[in-house]
């Protein structure tokens, strides 16, 4: 397999994105992970989300993550495992009785807790949905070609190189990035996400973690959104230098902003990612 291209899998997280896929908010929240094919999936394996305690979790969630900033918080506690085994050794415990041997990313407790009782209510849904999610089919893709896809993705996003990626299927179209690691969905034959939608989408995730890590090497403070803008304007910049440009207009479905259209500061990290990779 290309590089060090691991593919997953990450139990947990997939467990925590998996009750996160069925969180609709009100309005559109950038950082939702909503997906209705997951959803559709999940209910023909395990049958409808009502039998269980996840309808009224799920429910729950959307009343207290209607926010973006507060739903991309509260996200980080899929990472704060590996595995399901280790999440379960400390489920009877709060996150603020966790020591740091007890997790996998110790950094992440401290802001877990500041957010107070709404990381518990999604940690514990998680927990009551394990059961349930156990009885998942076993994910099947083909794991040469997604990595040689990533591999030639490098071309249009160099971070990808420097970085693990993790198939982690309940995150559907969408993806993540933290740790060092890029988190996508699994390729499906026929439907959502195929391999050139994941390919993009890590991509992309590669590009915001590119010019987090610059912005902080820096000293350039830029907003969360402004962040994602700047990695689609980059990728975008990228793909055309690779006439590759097609490919991206099928993943991204537009038009990316142009360099122009950034503030200032952000057109200066962008110009800094160009000279950094060449």
């Amino acid at each position: 397999m290309p590089r060090h291209f691991t593919l997953g899998p990450r139990p947990w997280g997939e467990l925590v994105f998996h009750v996160l896929a069925h969180v609709r908010p009100p309005g559109a929240v950038p950082a939702s992970v909503w997906d209705p094919a997951y959803v559709a999936f999940a209910e023909e394996a395990l049958g409808p989300a009502s039998s269980r305690y996840l309808a009224a979790d799920a429910a729950n969630l959307e009343r207290l993550v209607a926010e973006h900033e507060k739903l991309a918080s509260v996200q980080r506690l899929a990472w704060l495992f590996v595995d399901l085994e280790r999440a379960r050794a400390a489920s009877d415990r709060d996150l603020a009785s966790l020591r740091p041997e007890d997790v996998d990313a110790p950094e992440l407790l401290p802001p877990l807790v500041a957010e107070g009782p709404v990381v518990e209510v999604l940690r514990a849904a998680a927990e009551l949905e394990r059961p349930a999610f156990d009885g998942l089919p076993a994910l099947k893709f083909d794991r040469q070609r997604l990595a040689l896809g990533l591999e030639q993705a490098i071309d249009v996003a160099p971070e990808l190189a420097q970085m693990d990626v993790a198939v982690v299927r309940s995150l559907g179209v969408h993806g993540r990035a933290g740790r060092g690691e890029v988190w996508i969905g699994a390729p499906v034959e026929r439907g959502k996400p195929n391999q050139s939608h994941v390919v993009w989408q890590a991509s992309h995730e590669a590009s915001v973690f590119e010019l987090s890590r610059l912005s902080r090497e820096l000293g350039v403070g830029l907003a969360e959104r402004e962040l994602e803008r700047s990695a689609l304007v980059l990728l975008g910049e990228r793909a055309e230098a690779k006439a590759r440009t097609s490919e991206f207009l099928r993943w991204f479905g537009a038009t990316p902003p142009s360099s122009a259209a950034l503030p200032g500061p952000a057109q200066a990290l962008v110009a800094t990612a160009r000279r950094s990779a060449t």
